[in-house]
C-alpha cells in the first residue's frame, strides 16, 4: 500500500503493480465497480478512450478483465505506450551494439 508522505493519502490495497509496465497499476475490474461506481460508468460510457480523474489517468483492458490506470503527468508526456517505446529503444541499441555476429548470438 502506498502512502503520500505529504498529505497522508493512503492508496486502495487493490491496487496492484504491472509486472510489466514500471508506470501503470491495475485493479480487477469488479472491485473498481465497487470502490469508483462513478468511475466505472464513466469508464463503460465512453469505452475505449481513457478518463481522468486529475490525477490519474484510467482505461479498461482489452480484455475486459482489468482496469489501469497511470499518473496524469506521465500520461501527458509519454501516453499508454511508455513501457512500449521504452523496449523499442533497448532494441534499437542492441542492433546498434558493435558485437561481431550478434545474428547468432540472438538465436
Amino acid at each position: 500500500m502506498k502512502i503520500c508522505p505529504k498529505c497522508g493519502y493512503e492508496e486502495h490495497i487493490s491496487w496492484r503493480s504491472r509486472s510489466n509496465r514500471a508506470f501503470c497499476s491495475y485493479m480487477k475490474w469488479e472491485q473498481f465497480k465497487e470502490l469508483e461506481p462513478d468511475g466505472a460508468a464513466k469508464l463503460v460510457e465512453i469505452y475505449p478512450h481513457p478518463v481522468s480523474d486529475g490525477h490519474f489517468n484510467y482505461h479498461i483492458t482489452k480484455t475486459g478483465l482489468n482496469v489501469e490506470r497511470i499518473e496524469l503527468e506521465l500520461y501527458k508526456v509519454m501516453g499508454w505506450g511508455a513501457e512500449l517505446q521504452e523496449k523499442h529503444t533497448r532494441s534499437r541499441l542492441w542492433e546498434l551494439a558493435p558485437i561481431p555476429n550478434k545474428r547468432k548470438l540472438r538465436s
